[in-house]
């Protein structure tokens, strides 16, 4: 294995990746939320489909609650909570197409 490469075998095929160093500011900023996510808007991190919502509106949860999945190139992306809180609404519906940043869940 050279440095900072590492190769996996999946299924009989190779496959390869690079290991990257996180400098200082990226390591700083690890755990920090958005300005928006504090607000407790959880927005959606890519376009995809919503295939599952986990929570319902005045629901308390917590930091790693799963909120929803969402559907993005065949791949269910799970959805947590990043703060404690209340539900106060949930701004799609399943089976929802949605866009990147759209607001999907407000938590107070």
């Amino acid at each position: 294995m050279d440095s900072g490469r590492v190769e996996v075998w999946v299924g009989g095929l190779p496959f390869q990746f690079s290991v990257l160093s996180l400098g200082p500011e990226e390591l700083a900023n690890i755990g920090k939320v958005s300005e928006k996510t504090q607000s407790g808007q959880i927005r959606a991190i890519m376009p995809g489909r919503i295939t599952s919502i986990m929570v319902k509106p005045g629901e308390e949860v917590s930091v790693g609650t799963p909120l929803l999945l969402l559907e993005a190139m065949k791949m269910q992306n799970e959805i947590v909570s990043p703060k404690s809180g209340k539900v106060t609404s949930i701004k799609v519906r399943e089976g929802a197409t949605v866009k990147k940043d759209a607001t999907l869940i407000e938590i107070t």
